[in-house]
């Protein structure tokens, strides 16, 4: 591990701090919608009170005109000479209603009603001797009344359709919570279920190193199956990790991620993941840290965690002769940790995107290296646990840098009094 790095830490600018530094995190794309692609059927509607069936809105619709009528004739000497200005206003009102309740059917019907009783019995004749000639009168209210029932009833249905919509949009919300919390559950259950014989295989691998070990002479049959052990080995600290990152975020979900909080040094943390990495990686870290402590309140465990998931990234997605860079610096009580690689990089329209659960970039999709997209959205849930931020700026095919903000904590009682 270098001392020093080739990139030294520079002063970080308050106004450089707040260029780099996100805006709110944008939405994540939503998925095309389940009720967006399926049509609302008739059965889908909520069903009809009996007395809201159009069946019944026609026979309502004869009494109603009959009791309009009867009482405009009623109030005859009182509303002279215009009782069917009254009668025809009442009209207009009753269609409303009835085009509101009953739709456009039984709308249509008292329109034609109404006329009649108006043509008839409200307004006096022209000539009484053809009566039907008079009707032309009577256009207005008839396409005024047409429009109002036509109107009334579509918006009406529009406002049922809408209704039944959103019903089942609630009805699908709840189905997918459930299925959530079950999909949760399994995970937890599985992980768990996984770990007992993955530590099985692990250990009986390595009790087999170690007897092979004791043999001397080794043959090149014995060989090989070292170089096999030591294989499985391996694969049983990948399976490990995928385990572990299934498990976090099953707790995550249910609100059950503990940290166990202390005053602890992050340079000695920055220090302690990038001699892990080179040992486990053999890839060269520049580190560049402050001389003197950096003290923060975390869960060093966690943080351990996530530092070694970023220079994990870090060593997957660029090539085994380009450099990693760790950088931990300090500025307007804030410590500031950056992981920087000259990799594959990530393109300008993912970087919004590569916090989100099981999301992994079209550049990490392409190359050889697999995973399940849980490392950057465990490390996010981690860091803004201890009141931070973590973001990332990218150049697709120039590399990533990842940025960690964390508050810095007060210095402890024993390094004060040394001091």
């Amino acid at each position: 591990m270098s001392a020093s790095a080739p990139k030294p830490p520079t002063e970080t600018s308050p106004e450089s701090l707040e260029e780099h530094r996100p805006f709110e995190m944008r939405h994540p794309r939503l998925a095309p919608g389940i009720l967006s692609r399926r049509i609302l059927r008739q059965d889908d509607l909520s069903p009809l009170q009996w007395w809201h069936r159009r069946g019944i809105g026609y026979p309502i619709t004869i009494v109603l005109v009959t009791v309009i009528t009867f009482l405009a004739l009623q109030f005859f000497q009182i509303l002279e000479p215009e009782p069917h200005f009254f009668a025809g206003a009442l009209m207009i009102l009753l269609v409303f209603i009835i085009a509101l309740v009953w739709g456009a059917g039984p709308a249509i019907f008292a329109t034609l009603l109404s006329t009649v009783a108006l043509d008839y019995f409200i307004v006096s004749p022209v000539s009484r001797l053809d009566r039907l000639s008079d009707l032309e009168d009577f256009v207005p209210f008839i396409v005024a009344s047409l429009i109002l029932s036509l109107l009334t009833s579509q918006r009406e249905s529009a406002r049922r359709r809408a209704r039944t919509a959103e019903r089942l949009a609630t009805e699908r919300t709840a189905a997918l919570e459930e299925a959530g919390k079950l999909k949760d559950q399994f995970l937890s259950l599985a992980s768990h279920e996984l770990k007992t014989p993955i530590s099985a295989i692990k250990g009986y691998a390595q009790l087999a190193q170690r007897r092979l070990g004791k043999v001397s002479g080794v043959s090149p049959n014995l060989a090989v199956t070292q170089e096999m052990l030591l294989k499985i080995n391996q694969q049983t600290d990948k399976l490990t990790n995928l385990v572990n990152d299934l498990l976090d975020v099953s707790r995550i979900q249910a609100g059950k991620l503990e940290l166990r909080l202390e005053t602890c040094d992050l340079a000695a943390l920055c220090r302690q993941a990038a001699e892990e990495q080179e040992m486990t990686s053999g890839r060269r870290i520049e580190v560049s840290l402050r001389d003197a402590p950096v003290f923060i309140r975390a869960d060093a465990e966690r943080l351990a965690q996530v530092l070694s998931n970023l220079l994990n990234n870090a060593v997957k997605y660029s090539d085994a002769d380009r450099p990693v860079y760790l950088t931990l610096a300090c500025q307007a009580q804030k410590a500031l940790l950056t992981v920087e690689d000259e990799g594959v990089g990530i393109p300008q329209d993912e970087l919004s995107l590569i916090f989100d659960r099981f999301f992994r970039a079209s550049t990490a999709r392409s190359g050889p290296q697999r995973g399940l997209g849980l490392g950057l959205a465990i490390c996010k849930e981690i860091i803004e646990r201890h009141h931070g931020q973590i973001w990332a700026t990218s150049e697709e095919g120039k590399g990533s840098r990842f940025t960690v903000m964390l508050p810095l904590a007060e210095m402890p009682q024993a390094e004060r009094s040394a001091s």
